[in-house]
């Protein structure tokens, strides 16, 4: 991370979510009021709920003063600092010690669950916070900052939201608090109109197979060391550890604790991506249930917390060395480029980057991820809607009409190169930016009055008649 804090790139791989996380930390100030994405399928829009709504609300009066990736590199490194911060906060609030804390901000804040999430660019993942948070102000018995807590964790994540709502279950069961349930109450009428949206959207979200569903789940087996690996730039995570799993047998078989096992038995069950699963709401919207991986570790640490452990200095040490060595996560997060090309900065009307963006199932590999850098993050320089219609999270509301520039793309398939070129929205479209030569292509621009601007890659074509006027 700090070789791309130093040079001025972006925290993260250009091959998966980061470019659009990037562009929702941008947009989410346009969001606010408009209650959709503007910025795409023009001139309609389209439904979108950013996934940084806290962290992009925040950052909005630094947007004019600090550039957009600094912006997000800077925001990555506090919420991974905060998520260690919180974590050892609520690990010392549950264990009453100082050592308990490490070992939960080792273990939770440190897993390549999260530092995954770091690498891959999902934003949204890192903000583990708002959890830690929480579960420190309910152990200290601060329920009105646990309501705050609760709220940041219901706008921030619906993966961790779930995470949250079984851990006040148990909590409350355990304790015989109903402060803990009246606190949550209050958090979920204070985002009831954000939960309502939010439902809405994803009500509208093609569901998955079986098979995919499955493959987004917990993964049995032992994990090649990243040291032994080619470097991947893609982060599903489930990694317990030895030294985690081995104390944590050791404390149950200490002291039976039936909360920690309550919360170790449902992480794993609903991580390990089962078919059925899908048929219950909310949980079955979850299309990648591998993140639900994060309760699992919470039980374990709540399972460590109630046993004394000797030399746990020793312990907390070795869970950093394995976590970081032997899982499959790379070590080392990616960074990617910030520059903006000089032809961004003519654009003054809707843009249609070519080639664009193919439409793939959650789960498969996309290999138009990258050409999220044109498409997204040089529009936080241009500032100007695109024709293009984006899958937001399987959500695809965009039209059809531009499917037939798949001609150009090298990574669509037969039946996509098949489609033809039509006309209809074409009229909405002031500038068409060519990321590849295509003969095809050209001819047709030519034919339908795009004048070249430019011979050299990219190559930019300016429209200049508007052949759909009288």
């Amino acid at each position: 991370m700090l070789e791309a804090l130093s040079s001025g790139d972006i925290v993260g791989s250009r091959f998966t979510d980061l470019y659009p996380s990037v562009w929702s930390l941008w947009a989410t100030e346009s969001w606010w009021g408009t209650w959709s994405n503007e910025w795409f399928n023009h001139p309609t829009g389209q439904p979108w709920s950013p996934s940084t709504l806290i962290w992009g609300t925040l950052v909005i009066p630094f947007k004019g003063l600090v550039p957009i990736h600094t912006l997000y590199n800077t925001s990555l490194l506090f919420n991974r600092i905060l998520g260690c911060v919180a974590f050892y906060m609520a690990g010392k609030s549950f264990g009453k010690n100082h050592h308990s804390g490490l070992f939960w901000m080792v273990t939770i804040a440190m897993n390549p669950l999260i530092h995954g999430f770091a690498v891959e660019g999902i934003f949204e993942g890192t903000q583990i916070w708002p959890l830690g948070l929480w579960i420190w102000s309910v152990q200290t018995h601060k329920y009105r900052m646990a309501t705050l807590f609760g709220s940041v964790v219901l706008l921030s994540n619906w993966y961790w939201s779930l995470c949250w709502a079984i851990l006040g279950l148990g909590l409350g069961l355990k304790e015989h608090r109903c402060p803990i349930w009246k606190s949550m109450l209050f958090s979920i009428l204070l985002c009831s109109p954000w939960i309502w949206h939010f439902v809405q959207l994803e009500g509208s979200i093609d569901p998955i197979s079986s098979e995919l569903y499955r493959s987004m789940g917990f993964q049995f087996g032992l994990p090649i060391p990243n040291a032994m690996t080619a470097v991947n730039p893609f982060a599903q995570s489930n990694y317990i550890g030895w030294i985690v799993g081995g104390v944590y047998l050791y404390s149950i078989f200490r002291k039976q604790h039936r909360l920690s096992i309550f919360m170790v038995s449902m992480g794993f069950t609903l991580s390990l991506g089962l078919p059925l699963l899908q048929e219950f709401p909310i949980v079955g919207s979850m299309r990648f249930p591998y993140r639900l991986h994060l309760l699992t570790l919470i039980g374990l640490c709540m399972g460590y917390s109630i046993v004394h452990v000797k030399q746990y200095k020793l312990f907390v040490l070795g869970i950093l060395i394995e976590s970081t060595m032997l899982s499959a996560i790379d070590l080392n997060i990616p960074k990617s480029p910030s520059t903006v090309p000089e032809y961004v900065h003519q654009i003054d009307g809707t843009v249609l980057e070519l080639p664009g963006p193919l439409r793939r199932l959650p789960g498969d590999i996309n290999p138009s991820k990258p050409r999220m850098r044109y498409i997204q993050y040089y529009q936080t320089t241009h500032e100007k809607p695109s024709g293009w219609g984006l899958d937001f999270n399987g959500m695809v509301t965009g039209n059809d009409c531009f499917l037939g520039t798949s001609i150009v793309d090298p990574y669509s398939t037969e039946q996509e190169k098949t489609t033809p070129l039509d006309e209809r929205c074409w009229k909405e479209i002031d500038w068409v930016v060519l990321h590849t030569k295509n003969n095809a292509l050209d001819e047709w621009l030519l034919m339908n009055q795009f004048q070249q601007l430019s011979t050299t890659v990219p190559v930019v074509w300016q429209k200049v008649h508007n052949t759909h006027s009288k």
